[in-house]
């Protein structure tokens, strides 16, 4: 799909004829012709179909019939209206193929405010609490991309930027991607027409493997300051979607949706930094496991310091998971777990 890609790059604004869309795409036209959409426009003129030819025809009608006249002298052309209707590229409809085909977490596809010709089609998100805004540039001169990275860097955070090629990216735009840390994406050398009839990765390329590097540059695995791990939380994953099962009283076994793990309270950041004992977090989500998710004031731990001590057991739990939302819930004159915590027997 070559001839796809590029053509998008080389059509200003994304929007010509039919026939000119087929004298770019050729024998992809077929597989492609979904995402052009006839308009309500009428186009004003059409480039010449005679081969080796570069000029532009007017177009004209006199007494209901549509034809060409060239400034050059060459022959009119009687057209009809359909051959005058501009096809547009559903922006959207591309964006979406793209985002599944990349595993991406979609969103409205939308223009980017002050970035000229950029859509904003998704998000990449890793893990919970990881998310990375993913745009869609046809741009067709490398200043103007030079220009676009520039204003999208400068919202801040690193993002993701596909385009159709990388022949407008220049050594200055990579400078401001790596400066950025940010991913570019030239989808021409990704993706191609699936099985399916929709955009695919091309064989041999994986959506874990195209944003490895990405990856490892902004999913941390340990916290530096406290030695805090992080739980691969699967994207999307709610409280419900938690499962703690204590082991014995330092260990525990998580799992949430696909991702599992057994960790030490230290892990989690609930243990001394001076000699590694569960903090007092730790003893109340034992607390809550003991109740199998359950803690009021009929149980023999209720202790008027537990509030507090949820407030901040809450707050670990946070950070461990990156859920947002209180993990917990008022029942009765207690409280119960948003999730599944028991004490395995």
């Amino acid at each position: 799909m070559k001839k796809f890609w590029s053509a998008l790059e080389r059509t200003p604004g994304l929007a010509a004829v039919e026939g000119e869309w087929r004298a770019l795409l050729g024998d992809e036209h077929p597989l492609v012709g979904r995402f052009l959409l006839p308009t309500a426009q009428l186009a004003r003129s059409v480039r010449c179909p005679a081969p080796g030819r570069n000029c532009i025809h007017e177009v004209r009608t006199w007494k209901g019939e549509i034809f060409t006249a060239c400034p050059d002298g060459c022959d009119s052309v009687t057209l009809s209206r359909e051959d005058i209707v501009i096809h547009r590229l559903a922006v959207e409809a591309v964006g979406w193929e793209i985002v599944a085909a990349l595993g991406l977490s979609a969103v409205p596809t939308e223009p980017v405010q002050n970035v000229h010709a950029v859509w904003r089609i998704g998000d990449y998100t890793p893990l919970a609490g990881f998310r990375f805004p993913v745009f869609l540039a046809f741009i067709g001169e490398s200043a103007d991309l030079n220009t676009a990275v520039s204003r999208l860097s400068a919202r801040g955070g690193p993002f993701v930027l596909a385009t159709p090629t990388r022949s407008t990216l220049r050594q200055a735009t990579a400078d401001l991607l790596t400066h950025s840390r940010s991913c570019f994406l030239p989808l021409a050398e990704l993706l191609g027409q699936g099985n399916s009839g929709q955009l695919s990765l091309l064989d041999g390329h994986t959506a874990d493997a195209v944003f490895a590097e990405f990856r490892a540059a902004h999913v941390p695995q340990l916290k530096a300051d406290d030695g805090m791990m992080f739980f691969p939380t699967p994207a999307g994953a709610g409280w419900s979607d938690v499962s703690i099962q204590f082991i014995d009283r330092h260990f525990v076994y998580v799992t949430v949706k696909g991702a599992a793990g057994k960790y030490h309270c230290a892990q989690m950041g609930m243990a001394s930094r001076k000699d590694a004992k569960p903090t007092k977090q730790w003893l109340l989500l034992e607390f809550f496991a003991e109740g199998h998710g359950l803690l009021d004031w009929q149980n023999r731990k209720a202790d008027q310091k537990n509030q507090k001590r949820k407030e901040l057991l809450a707050s670990d739990l946070q950070r461990f998971f990156r859920i947002d939302g209180d993990p917990f819930a008022i029942e009765g004159n207690g409280w119960r777990t948003r999730f599944t915590v028991i004490v395995l027997e």
